[in-house]
Order: C-alpha cells, then structure tokens, then sequence
C-alpha cells in the first residue's frame, strides 16, 4: 500500500476506536444509573429488558444508517448525526446520574 493510503486507514482507525470510546464511555453511566436506582429483587430482570430495548435501538439506527447510505447521502453527514445522537444520549443520562448523586 501506498503511504498516504497507509496513513488513511490510520486515520479511519483512530476514529472508529475513539467513536467507540464514545459509545462505552455513554453506556457505562447509564449502566450504572439503572443498577443503582433498582430494587436488588428486580435487577436481573430490569437489566434483561434494558438489554434487549438496548439491542433492538442497535438494530433500528443499523437499519437507518444502511438505508441512508442507501440513498448516497455523504457519510460525512451520517457520522455527524450519529455523534449528535451520542451526545444528547450521554447528556441525558448524565443530567440523570447528576440528579441522583
């Protein structure tokens, strides 16, 4: 491979490791915000539905993006509105976890 070439796929690493970063670093508070506020009776079982509204929501922004990209809007655009969907997530579950402190 050419060098700038080597240098791209560097490039689309890096960025798909820190936007993965992202994802664990908004997942992670919002783990911890449900286990705290549910009864320890009811916790295997609130987390099961969490995992499974959790899993369908993956499904659903895979089937958007897909059919976005479908109809050849730039991914430049679909990445942007994915790291606005990240960060009103981790807002939210941040103004959330503040309140319960």
């Amino acid at each position: 491979l050419t060098e700038p070439v080597q240098l791209l796929l560097v490039a689309v690493a890096a960025d798909i490791f820190i936007f993965g970063l992202g994802a664990g670093m908004s997942i992670v508070p919002f783990n911890a915000l449900i286990q705290g506020n549910t009864e320890l009776d009811r916790l295997g079982s609130v987390l099961a539905g969490k995992n499974w509204i959790q899993n369908f929501l993956m499904l659903v922004f895979l089937i958007i993006t897909a059919s976005v990209a479908a109809l050849n809007v730039n991914s430049e655009y679909i990445l942007y509105l994915n790291a606005a969907i990240a960060i009103i997530g981790f807002s939210l579950v941040l103004s959330k976890l503040k309140s319960s402190f």
